[in-house]
């Protein structure tokens, strides 16, 4: 990133990718309620969707700052093919013809943000990031405008995120997908949201049934790419993870309601007070004996 004078302090960046139809509203939740930031996906060729109302709300609702990409800016009319290309060198590239229809779209999406609340600009001429939210045109298939999304990215994150690794922190992990593994058994995609979590720690989960009180039983994580090409997509397993690692949890008693998170507590009075926090919060969850369609996958998700 020395083309953007961009000096990275980050450690490194998980992307939660969640679905875009509208029918996964709760994987979408789940998504904003852990992120620090998040990146909207808006197709140029489509504008605002009920998804992306419904993400607009989701976003504000927790008060997560995040970012527009604003996407397959090449299927727009009298589009002059480029690869690879940060926006401001591509934008010089093209007719005007296609200018003046990108910034029509641009413009009719800022006004329509307006409405709803938001203060938005194209990321090159926004002046104040606390205040704009950054639109950032975006070609995937063309790599163009991917460099400016991820300098934005880390940028914001160095700014205005607490970047502080502090082991003091109350060891918490977030839950946000459960599978049925051979030979392990069920097993939650997790991210460790804060502090840290070690093999044996004793944990408050959520279960149907109210807070209970189990065991981690074991920590895997995914090889990264760089240590091992050949066992890439394998996991390891690992004694201990910190905050803002992507983990495989397996728990001693695998209860939990997938949304909610598994805490660490470390002695009696810790535990009561994190069984009086969660008894307040009101947990929503399926009635599996209810009439209904069934349906068979292979994760809740």
């Amino acid at each position: 990133l020395i083309k953007f004078n961009v000096n990275i302090k980050i450690p490194s960046i998980i992307f939660i990718d969640s679905p875009g139809h509208e029918a996964f509203t709760s994987l979408r939740e789940r998504g904003a309620s852990i992120a620090d930031i998040a990146v909207l996906t808006i197709d140029s060729t489509a504008g605002i969707q009920t998804q992306t109302l419904e993400s607009l709300e989701i976003l504000k609702s927790y008060k997560t700052p995040f970012l527009i990409a604003f996407t397959k800016i090449d299927r727009l009319e009298s589009f002059i093919p480029k690869t690879n290309m940060s926006f401001s060198d591509f934008i010089n590239t093209q007719n005007e013809r296609y200018k003046m229809d990108l910034e029509k779209r641009i413009y009719d999406l800022i006004s329509k943000l307006f409405e709803l609340g938001f203060n938005a600009e194209r990321f090159d001429r926004v002046k104040d990031f606390t205040k704009e939210i950054a639109i950032v045109p975006v070609s995937s298939v063309n790599n163009i405008g991917v460099d400016n999304l991820i300098v934005l990215i880390i940028g914001l994150s160095q700014k205005y995120i607490n970047l502080s690794d502090d082991d003091k922190e109350v060891g918490e992990i977030s839950l946000l997908e459960e599978k049925e593994i051979k030979g392990i058994g069920k097993i939650y995609d997790a991210i460790v949201y804060s502090g840290k979590v070690s093999v044996g720690d004793r944990v408050i989960i959520i279960t149907k049934d109210g807070p209970t009180e189990t065991k981690i039983k074991g920590i895997m994580r995914l090889i990264p790419l760089e240590e091992s090409r050949e066992n890439f997509g394998r996991y390891e397993y690992i004694k201990e993870a910190k905050a803002t690692t992507p983990i495989r949890l397996i728990l001693q008693s695998p209860d939990a309601i997938i949304g909610t998170s598994a805490i660490v507590f470390k002695n009696e009075k810790e535990k009561e007070e994190i069984i009086n926090s969660i008894r307040r919060m009101e947990i929503n969850s399926s009635d599996e004996n209810q009439e209904g369609t069934v349906v068979c996958a292979d994760s809740i998700g």
